[in-house]
């Protein structure tokens, strides 16, 4: 929205007549001067009752709002990367419960799963639409990264490579068991005429 190129330097535009002018909302009005307006910026908004705007400078200005794409695009990088762990995740669990796949086995069972909204524990997502090359595309991405591996030999089969170290093998320590010679002996007692016994323990 370019000032009049006949309004000289310093002279002041009300905002009610900007809006007028434009014809937009007063939010998007406002959230578009906001850059314009700010400490360093080229136009000087007075804070008073019937607010207007002072040129900075002779230049013609125009307002220019932010992208308006900006925060969609973002949101969309955000969906992109939340779709992709999801996918990661699920071809993860899906071969680790197999050991091993075909690939084109896996490609149809994440999008089926994907489909019902079958994602395990831990994955509570609505379903959401998935294709063979999104599949495909994080089959790669976990292969460089080392969570999958193809079989020598057929490489049309993955694998998921382990990244918990092997349990350590437990020793069996065989009880030590001491054995000890019994030995009964006959004792005579001067007090009484009974006989005793005595013998050792055995461990």
């Amino acid at each position: 929205w370019p000032l009049p190129s006949h309004v000289p330097s310093c002279q002041e535009v009300a905002v009610d007549a900007l809006l007028q002018a434009t014809g937009l909302p007063v939010d998007l009005v406002h959230h578009a001067l906001t850059p314009l307006t700010h400490s360093e910026g080229v136009l000087v908004q007075s804070c008073t009752q019937g607010a207007a705007l002072a040129r900075a400078s002779g230049r013609c200005l125009r307002l220019l709002p932010q992208q308006p794409y900006l925060r969609a695009e973002m949101a969309d990088g955000s969906a992109l990367e939340r779709k992709r762990n999801v996918l990661c995740c699920l071809i993860t669990r899906i071969l680790k419960a197999e050991k091993q796949l075909h690939i084109d086995n896996l490609v149809f069972r994440v999008i089926d799963a994907c489909g019902k909204g079958e994602f395990g524990p831990g994955l509570q997502f609505l379903s959401f639409c998935c294709h063979s090359v999104d599949v495909l595309s994080c089959v790669l991405h976990l292969l460089n990264l080392g969570y999958l591996r193809r079989q020598e030999g057929r490489p049309h089969v993955l694998e998921y490579v382990s990244t918990e170290p092997p349990p350590a093998p437990t020793s069996q320590i065989q009880p030590l068991v001491a054995f000890q010679t019994v030995e009964i002996k006959m004792a005579a007692s001067t007090a009484s005429a009974r006989r005793r016994q005595t013998f050792s323990t055995f461990r």
